[in-house]
């Protein structure tokens, strides 16, 4: 028999706040396979790019419990005009309450400079996200856009690696996932930063480290894999380590921003040449990747 249960999104579930993804994980404690849920926004009045994370988080997760359609329920207009025009309703899982569909609210396309939430699932989507990109850059006036665009990139190609959903037992499995993506990404401003998502429901980052045989022994926790990536700079697609996180280092550094990374029970934060870990959590699935970065 199915049970109806709500569940609050918190007005502090933001990505930065180490307690997020636990506090999530405890709200899902009590689903079952078979339960209809919702999430409830009576608690907030305002909802930003830095909440979109931990939202996106607490989407899938029920998902994967349920595999029914989650409602969306007690949303004011201001955050429910936030929500569609950044795409969150495109989601196949999501549906608005039925007294939203009746009401009929004013859309406010409040900014151009935004890439609404896009799912990537082949190279191909990739490259559509890179011309959509390059137009946003353009209309921002951000400097370094050139820099950005790798570096934006760059996220991309590693979320593919780490989102090729269950691992692989064999050589003929892994070629016949090959180009096949799992991956979420979502672009937007706020209070003068750019911010940008890249989540994958993959393997994450420790086990796409350990599918490279120099690796396969030598990194045993998500943690470590993380770290290793942020500060050794080693790559899952090259042993002898990669240039891509050290380019990203360098524009968050010279942008003043900050990265945050969550795969498996680690969530590490860099900042100012600095990485910061933040207590173990219990195990999400795959990867969220999450950057700040000032406009100036």
């Amino acid at each position: 028999m199915s049970n109806i249960k709500e569940l609050i999104f918190k007005k502090n579930w933001e990505i930065w706040d180490k307690k997020v993804l636990e506090e999530v994980e405890f709200s899902l404690d009590s689903i079952q396979s078979e339960d209809i849920i919702s999430i409830s926004f009576g608690e907030l009045q305002d909802f930003n790019s830095r909440n979109m994370p931990a939202l996106l988080v607490l989407i899938f997760r029920i998902y994967e419990i349920t595999g029914k359609q989650i409602s969306l329920i007690n949303i004011a207009d201001k955050i429910y005009n936030y929500l569609l025009v950044r795409g969150i309703f495109k989601l196949t899982q999501l549906r608005a309450d039925r007294n939203r569909i009746k009401k009929k609210v004013e859309v406010i396309q409040e900014s151009e400079s935004l890439i609404p939430i896009m799912y990537i699932r082949t190279q191909e989507g990739i490259f559509d996200y890179h011309v959509k990109l390059q137009q946003v850059l353009n209309r921002s006036g951000i400097n370094d856009q050139f820099a950005l665009l790798n570096m934006i990139m760059e996220l991309l190609q590693n979320g593919e690696e780490h989102g090729r959903g269950e691992l692989a037992k064999s050589d003929a499995e892994k070629k016949a996932r090959y180009g096949k993506i799992d991956l979420y990404t979502f672009c937007d401003e706020w209070n003068g930063k750019l911010c940008l998502v890249v989540m994958d429901f993959g393997i994450g980052f420790l086990e796409s480290l350990r599918q490279n045989k120099g690796y396969e022994n030598q990194i045993l926790t998500n943690k470590e894999a993380i770290t290793k990536v942020l500060e050794d700079h080693i790559s899952c697609r090259n042993v002898n380590g990669g240039m891509g996180y050290i380019c990203i280092e360098n524009i968050i550094d010279k942008h003043n921003g900050k990265l945050l990374i969550s795969s498996g029970d680690a969530t590490v934060i860099y900042r100012n040449g600095t990485v910061y870990y933040l207590d173990d959590h219990r195990r999400i699935r795959g990867s969220v990747v999450y950057i700040e970065i000032c406009k100036c």
